[in-house]
């Protein structure tokens, strides 16, 4: 696929650029980026795990939803959250990465708040959120060791 190049002082950061409608249009446009614009295999398969997360987040997201918008709304923003801030973490220099992945951890923390008021609401049952608590939480471990380095 087209990724859309922004050159920095050490190397550049790719993004995918699924919303460029003409692929072929701006200088700004390459096809030898690496594949996702990851790093290192483990910064992918870090990112694919956020994305798995938030995979099967959606189905309890959209059930908490149809009982309380707002908290729904919230969850959704929270995972985002996860995804863009890790991202940028990765992609940034130590001072700033360590605020981002700080800003992701506190993400989880509130995605897994908001399960459990969904819980206690009973918009959602534990069944239904086990395996996605349960992947929030490795993520929650390997997050907070970015957070260390």
């Amino acid at each position: 696929g087209c990724f859309v190049g922004r050159a920095r002082r050490r190397g550049a950061l790719f993004l995918p650029a699924p919303a460029l409608h003409d692929c072929g249009a701006a200088s700004a446009v390459t096809k030898t980026a690496p594949v996702g614009g990851m790093h290192s295999p483990l910064h992918e398969q870090l990112m694919n795990e956020i994305y798995t997360i938030i995979a099967l987040a959606r189905p309890v997201v959209e059930a908490v939803e149809r009982r309380d918008r707002d908290l729904g709304s919230q969850l959704r923003r929270a995972l985002n959250s996860i995804a863009l801030n890790t991202a940028e973490g990765l992609g940034c220099r130590a001072g700033h990465a360590r605020s981002r992945f700080e800003s992701a951890h506190g993400s989880l923390f509130e995605v897994s708040s908001a399960l459990g008021a969904a819980k206690a609401w009973q918009y959602v049952t534990e069944r239904e959120c086990a395996e996605l608590l349960q992947r929030m939480h490795t993520l929650g471990g390997r997050i907070y060791g970015m957070m260390r380095r």
